[in-house]
């Protein structure tokens, strides 16, 4: 994959690739990263379309020159639900924000809320012997627990159902009209767009009431809500109701989503890989037993190399997409304004050329980091807007497949080959269902 050369693909009159991608985006991609290489140029409608997995291109586009690329069409779409938080946000803004958000997720403040997390699974992660349990469904449960604790003091036990709902039906719109080569406003009544703006009604209605409150209360509290009230820029000043409003709602949906799915990859190939499960039990008792807790949350121990493995092989975002804004040439591929450009990161993270037996499960390699070629490994982004919440998720990770592997042991109730669904995030289909056994 490394030497590969630039590949163009003319495709059909007029729609070029656009139907094929449309019918099925994962099985395009993987077909023609399979049969062309890492390097695809194509054409979509009027639109020239890259489709690129070599680590070079991926870090020039994301780090080197990202001031040449912009998030483009995607995003925009999606601030349909995020406004203009800091996903999707792009320009001076962006860096606003950036600079004011980024000490919110420190370290200091995410091990703040290490036992909050703790409580939330303890309360939420509690199974028998021999119970078959969806294990998608339960990350799913924990997780938003553990945002919704966090993010506001609150738990939302009562209401998960209905919000995880929401959650999966709005994403679901949301791919919807990023695929769609035409989309109808919002304002025609038809019913998904009634459905969508019921949802998002109801997660305003939750988030707004929650900032409101605590401004009228004047109290003070431990979370991440409290933090967005109280962060400044350099001018001294805060954030408006919409602005927090949009970061909590990024915070939640990306998030919530992406560690829902990194657990449930964890657990799958902790069950395929059964050996595994004991090794990390074995390590959460000489933790405990050890001088200093929070060095487990920061060091790169067995914990860290399985999520980060799992990560590799089953990225939570498995491609990112970028436009070109000014001409530039890297390397041999010149790209113009407006050219679309898919960054694939599954096939960076799965490409033999950067990685020694690259589809086996073996964690134990990510305890040499530094070997690791820029732009091979990014499950949190890269270059200037590589994700801020990568420590929290890190140690959210850290807290929940502790907890798991300590007082319980994982078997797939029936293995198969793997089925995935490919929407903004890489989610498993099947190998969700295992059985239970508890630890004595």
């Amino acid at each position: 994959m490394s030497a590969s050369k630039l590949k163009v693909l003319k495709g059909t009159p007029i729609l070029g690739h656009l139907l094929p991608y449309l019918s099925n985006p994962w099985l395009f991609v993987n077909k023609t990263t399979e049969t062309y290489g890492s390097r695809v140029q194509l054409k979509m409608l009027n639109k020239t379309v890259f489709l690129l997995s070599n680590p070079s291109d991926i870090t020039d586009v994301l780090q080197n020159h990202a001031e040449h690329f912009s998030k483009g069409r995607t995003f925009q779409k999606l601030k349909l639900l995020l406004g203009e938080g800091l996903i999707t946000s792009e320009g001076s803004l962006w860096r606003q924000q950036n600079k004011m958000m980024r000490p919110v997720f420190s370290i200091r403040n995410i091990l703040n809320q290490k036992d909050v997390i703790q409580q939330v699974v303890q309360k939420h992660c509690k199974w028998k012997t021999g119970q078959v349990i969806d294990v998608h469904h339960e990350m799913n449960k924990v997780t938003l627990n553990i945002i919704a604790q966090t993010l506001f003091d609150i738990d939302l036990s009562a209401q998960a159902a209905l919000l995880l709902q929401d959650v999966e039906d709005m994403m679901h719109f949301l791919m919807g009209r990023v695929r769609s080569v035409v989309s109808l406003p919002l304002w025609i009544p038809l019913p998904a767009h009634k459905k969508f703006l019921k949802a998002k009604k109801r997660f305003d209605d939750l988030v707004y009431g929650m900032i409101k409150e605590r401004r009228e209360s004047g109290s003070k509290k431990n979370d991440l809500l409290q933090l967005l009230l109280d962060t400044r820029s350099e001018d001294s000043q805060g954030m408006g109701d919409q602005q927090i409003r949009d970061e909590i709602i990024t915070i939640l949906m990306a998030g919530h989503e992406t560690i829902t799915n990194s657990m449930t990859w964890a657990l799958i190939l902790l069950c395929q890989n059964p050996s595994y499960q004991k090794l990390l039990a074995d390590e959460v008792k000489d933790w405990k037993q050890g001088a200093d807790g929070d060095l487990f949350f920061s060091q790169q121990n067995l914990h860290q190399c399985v999520m980060d493995e799992s990560m590799r092989l089953w990225p939570p975002v498995w491609a990112f997409m970028r436009q070109c804004q000014t001409p530039i040439k890297v390397g041999e591929i010149q790209f113009n304004p407006n050219d679309i450009v898919f960054l694939m990161p599954f096939f960076a993270h799965r490409s033999s050329s950067f990685w020694e037996k690259a589809q086996d499960f073996f964690p134990e390699r990510f305890y040499a980091k530094t070997q690791i070629t820029s732009g091979s490994y990014l499950p949190f982004g890269l270059g200037p807007r590589m994700c801020i919440g990568k420590m929290f998720a890190q140690v959210e990770a850290k807290i929940l497949l502790s907890f798991l592997m300590e007082n319980y042991r994982f078997e797939l109730l029936d293995p198969q080959p793997q089925k995935v669904e490919a929407g903004i995030t890489l989610r498993p289909i099947n190998n969700i269902q295992m059985r239970i056994k508890k630890c004595t």
